[in-house]
């Protein structure tokens, strides 16, 4: 910030003003020359805080810190920071007033104000003074414009500067709890006959034990001193690691008047998916496709990673619901990538749409005159009681 000050008179400087007018118009009117010295003398303060507030504000810049990205209800530290670039005269009192708005949304245009104060800022240093905020909502949130002030040393006369100095910081859905039974579907599809197994690196897997040879074993796997130990050959034995397909899929229906029980519906079928994605990720050891039906139909597909991770909370954190038309468009966009039977499992904000019967609703089948979409299906409706079964919905 580095803006040229401009000055104002504050309430109690308005006060003080008063009282000089007041002095001088009596001493006019009375010819009292006594009143004309003393009103001259009350000027001299107001001139030397105008004088010093706007010495105080020159030459100052003040950055704010924000991190990239935060979870919906986790505090945030924010860092503001000042720096005096004069020589020979400290900063005193300076109040820096900031903007804190969520972009889109109901809230929208609703900023909420932060003020914090510097109590001094030596000449040629730093300052810096730290706010904290619990941001309750996913979305992206936009922090300024902002504004540094003093009223230092009098408190007549208010010295500011502003600057837009806008910065947006993204905050991603709360994630839940994830239950056994969660994870048993997850591993049971992981490790399942219909998956396709790989290989990693140039061994079978991890190094764990010895064994016996025995014909077909490679020669690279030879452990050459137990070999020489035992008289006879050894060889390395890996753990077989397989890679597994996981399908996940968020329908992400709302009506045109949502109600305030359905906008919470949305939110717990976003931390629910965000959830999964993050503990698949964490875990690794799995391909993973996702494929979105809300607002607009997105997809998702890659090797369990932090990266994969990152980039699918970036988008669920400014994801908003639709009118979830596009629902079998997106499980066949999502099939595409894997072998036919292969189970998706699909968390949503509605009972399976256009199912006819409860043996359609576990086959995952639509209508006789449609045809069959896929082996099977786990949907999961995040309104009512399945939804325990599978996930512990955080504090919304």
């Amino acid at each position: 910030m580095t803006g040229r000050p401009f000055t104002t008179v504050s309430a109690a400087g308005w006060r003080y003003l008063f009282v000089v007018i007041f002095i001088v118009g009596g001493a006019v009117l009375g010819e009292v020359n006594l009143l004309v010295i003393v009103a001259g003398m009350m000027v001299g303060p107001l001139l030397f805080n105008w004088r010093f507030a706007r010495a105080t504000m020159r030459d100052l810049t003040v950055v704010r810190q924000l991190p990239h990205r935060i979870r919906a209800g986790d505090p945030l530290s924010v860092s503001v920071t000042a720096r005096n670039h004069r020589r020979r005269l400290a900063s005193w009192a300076v109040a820096v007033e900031d903007s804190i708005e969520r972009v889109g949304g109901a809230a929208h245009g609703n900023a909420t104000r932060v003020r914090v104060l510097l109590p001094r800022v030596a000449p040629g240093q730093y300052g810096t003074v730290r706010y904290r905020v619990a941001l309750t909502q996913r979305g992206r949130y936009r922090f300024g414009p902002w504004k540094a002030s003093t009223r230092y040393p009098l408190g007549l006369i208010k010295a500011s500067t502003a600057e837009d100095g806008q910065q947006t910081m993204l905050v991603c859905p709360r994630l839940g709890q994830l239950t056994p039974r969660w994870l048993h579907v997850v591993d049971a599809r992981r490790l399942g006959s219909q998956s396709e197994g790989r290989h990693h690196g140039i061994h079978e897997g991890d190094y764990y034990g010895l064994r016996e040879w025995r014909t077909g074993d490679s020669q690279r796997w030879i452990h050459w001193r137990t070999s020489a130990k035992l008289g006879e050959l050894a060889v390395r034995q890996f753990e077989q690691q397989r890679n597994r397909d996981v399908l996940l899929v968020l329908d992400l229906w709302q009506p045109d008047s949502p109600t305030q029980m359905e906008r919470l519906h949305t939110e717990v079928a976003i931390s629910f998916l965000a959830t999964a994605v993050t503990d698949l990720c964490r875990r690794g050891g799995s391909r993973i496709a996702v494929g979105v039906c809300a607002g607009e139909t997105q997809y998702w597909t890659g090797p369990a990673s932090a990266a994969l991770a990152h980039e699918l909370l970036d988008q669920l954190a400014e994801m908003t619901p639709g009118d979830g038309l596009r629902i079998y468009e997106v499980l066949d966009h999502v099939r595409q990538y894997h072998r036919k039977g292969l189970r998706a499992t699909v968390i949503s904000t509605r009972s399976a749409p256009f199912l006819t019967a409860e043996e359609d609703w576990e086959t995952g089948a639509r209508p006789a005159d449609e045809g069959r979409l896929f082996g099977q299906l786990i949907w999961i409706d995040c309104r009512g009681e399945q939804l325990r079964q599978y996930f512990s919905v955080p504090e919304l």
